[in-house]
């Protein structure tokens, strides 16, 4: 009786899974080594620059409304009345917001793009929870900083957020004093912060460690990861917003998704957007994550725009102040 010789793929693929037995006890430390990574990402270059999109941005720094910290922001003037503000996704920065910033400053628009705390040329924030709380700080500092200003009183505000800055934003215009006149929200936000960050892992937007990229270590990483984002990122009180919620009910808002986002899937976005009044979906076909404008830039371009058109004027065609 003879025996076969084994495959070597099977013998590599047994190789692997005792790997990631042995390094199962590290784990834990490997999910929170990406927790605070996630809110405390190396700093990086500038992904673009403003005169690759013909935009010559006034470089300006917004003192923070706690005092201790100041975010670095581009304003490119146009109209002083109609605002738009741009927030960036998780890692990224304003920069990565720029071909945003073109299509909005061609259509007439002031942008204002900022950097969140730990990102970009913004001040560094080296504490450990509730960074999620942290960012809607950061969005209501740019946001009454730019309505202090005289050019901009009584102005029309847009809020136009990338994955990250969706979930920040949207709880913004919850707290007092936080309403705007419309809201854009590309690639988020999700019903659940610790499943989001968990899809974040699965989709690898966050790069495992070598050593914990076999299973069950990889799963049991993707797990903690979730788990502990529970601390570090935190989830605003009461999340989603509720329907009913006066701001939320008036308040025109448009989701977009790509519909092959891995992140937020466009079933999540569609359910966390049902209930309020004034909200919109625009998916975009073969889309993946923060990819939507790239895939189908005329769809994408004419939607927002008319969306934005539509919402900040009346059907007489004057500021409905």
């Amino acid at each position: 009786m003879s025996v076969a010789p084994a495959s070597p793929l099977r013998d590599h693929a047994r190789r692997g899974w005792w790997r990631g037995v042995m390094a199962l006890p590290l784990a834990p430390v490997v999910a929170l080594h990406l927790a605070h990574r996630v809110c405390h990402p190396a700093p990086a270059a500038p992904h673009h620059t403003p005169a690759r999109f013909r935009l010559s941005p006034r470089e300006i720094r917004i003192p923070h409304r706690n005092g201790r910290l100041s975010l670095a922001a581009w304003v490119c003037r146009a109209d002083p009345q109609r605002v738009v503000i741009l927030g960036h996704g998780l890692g990224q920065e304003k920069s990565h917001a720029l071909s945003h910033a073109r299509m909005l400053h061609r259509a007439g628009f002031t942008v204002v793009l900022f950097d969140f705390r730990n990102h970009g040329g913004s001040t560094r924030d080296r504490g450990l929870t509730r960074f999620l709380n942290r960012y809607v700080e950061d969005v209501r500092t740019v946001v009454d900083h730019v309505r202090s200003l005289p050019e901009h009183a009584g102005c029309r505000m847009v809020l136009y957020g990338f994955s990250l800055a969706t979930f920040a934003m949207l709880q913004s215009m919850t707290l007092p004093g936080g309403a705007v006149d419309a809201a854009v929200f590309d690639g988020g936000p999700a019903l659940s912060v610790p499943a989001t960050a968990r899809r974040l892992l699965g989709a690898g937007a966050l790069p495992l460690p070598a050593i914990a990229r076999g299973r069950p270590t990889r799963d049991a990483v993707q797990a903690l990861f979730g788990q502990i984002g529970r601390v570090t990122m935190g989830t605003p009180a009461p999340w989603p917003p509720p329907a009913g919620h006066p701001v939320c009910d008036r308040t025109p808002m448009l989701f977009v998704s790509g519909a092959a986002d891995p992140i937020v899937p466009t079933e999540e976005a569609r359910r966390l957007a049902r209930p309020y009044a004034r909200a919109e979906l625009l998916v975009i076909p073969r889309a993946g994550h923060l990819q939507t404008m790239a895939m189908d830039r005329e769809l994408y371009r004419g939607t927002v725009l008319e969306f934005l058109e539509r919402s900040l004027t009346t059907q007489e065609g004057h500021p409905d102040r």
